[in-house]
């Protein structure tokens, strides 16, 4: 499965109900898998007001920081940073709803000497 689509197993590592800002995940059956629809992708709703954009950019930045920093074990980086992948309902929330192209790091491998803090989160 993580040759073909690694996004089942990512969305079971990283789960909405322990709130992630990915889809709910129902299941796979072969190559078809099951998710919940969250909302329409931010491309469509560029006609929004500038406030809501506003909170739509700071939820992106904070998912951005989960992803690094929010998993016990992992730091997941997402290559496919598109307004389609990511999409917002309508209390504002967003989701990443394509998970396929994501380079997972295993946070436990020992960093140089020189980079000694480069797990830690700069909170200021």
């Amino acid at each position: 499965m993580l040759s073909i689509n690694p996004e089942p197993i990512i969305l079971q590592i990283i789960p909405k109900s322990q709130g992630w800002p990915v889809p709910a995940y129902a299941g796979v059956c072969g190559r078809l898998e099951v998710v919940a629809y969250e909302g329409e992708p931010i491309s469509s709703l560029l006609h929004k007001e500038w406030h809501r954009k506003l909170k739509y950019a700071k939820k992106i930045l904070d998912a951005a920081m989960d992803f690094t920093f929010k998993h016990d074990r992992f730091r997941f980086y997402l290559m496919d940073w598109s307004l389609d992948n990511i999409v917002a309902n309508e209390n504002d929330d967003i989701y990443f709803v394509d998970l396929e192209d994501i380079i997972v790091l295993d946070k436990h491998i020992s960093p140089r000497k020189d980079l000694a803090d480069w797990y830690q989160r700069d909170d200021e």
